[in-house]
């Protein structure tokens, strides 16, 4: 990819502008150069004074545009040659640029969704650990609960009075939920480092 911090020769506009200026000087010299020589050859030299013919002049024409067409021609080309150039340049840098901002707005895409993912794990986390300590709490009341009273008997959320093995029953249903809910945490904690881990 081109270094942007320094502008290439080809696409740096005044010396692109210092060039046109050269070549278009360097034309007029030359035309200028080629009359001026006609003249210094056939007034100086040759010592022959200007011609009334129109057929002298017409050689003169020739002559003039023998040296300068081809120059111009040259010019011509070499100027048409550079612009398809830089236009290609042009394009090339535009198509670098088209690419990047897709990779780059695929990344902001991907990172979007892992930050959406990662609010939601830390949503259900934050969700499970509420509900065990609410559960864990019920369990403690439960218990002292039955150990108050003198035929162990407690009574649940529901206003159903549970006694002996039911209520064991009932306080195991309530830790066993607490255990699978806490493997549930786990896994989202092993899927969110598996996320944070990634996009360091």
């Amino acid at each position: 990819m081109r270094d942007t911090t320094n502008n290439s020769p080809k696409t740096d506009l005044p010396s692109l502008s210092r060039s046109i200026r050269y070549a278009q000087w360097f034309v007029v010299g030359t035309a200028l150069s080629a009359v001026l020589g006609y003249f210094v050859w056939f007034s100086a030299v040759k010592q022959l004074p200007l011609s009334p013919l129109g057929s002298d002049w017409g050689q003169f024409g020739d002559c003039f545009g023998g040296v300068l067409n081809p120059l111009v021609a040259f010019f011509a080309f070499y100027w048409l040659t550079r612009s398809v150039l830089l236009q290609k340049e042009e394009l090339m840098e535009t198509r670098q640029a088209l690419q990047d901002a897709s990779i780059s707005q695929a990344q902001q895409s991907d990172y979007a969704r892992t930050s959406v993912r990662v609010a939601a794990l830390n949503a259900l986390i934050n969700s499970i650990l509420m509900e065990v300590q609410i559960e864990r709490q019920q369990i403690h009341s439960l218990i002292a609960e039955s150990r108050s009273n003198p035929n162990g008997h407690a009574t649940i959320p529901s206003g159903e009075v549970l006694y002996g093995a039911m209520l064991r029953d009932y306080i195991l249903g309530l830790d066993l939920r607490n255990v699978g809910r806490m493997q549930k945490k786990l896994e989202y904690e092993d899927e969110l480092k598996k996320l944070l881990g990634a996009h360091r």
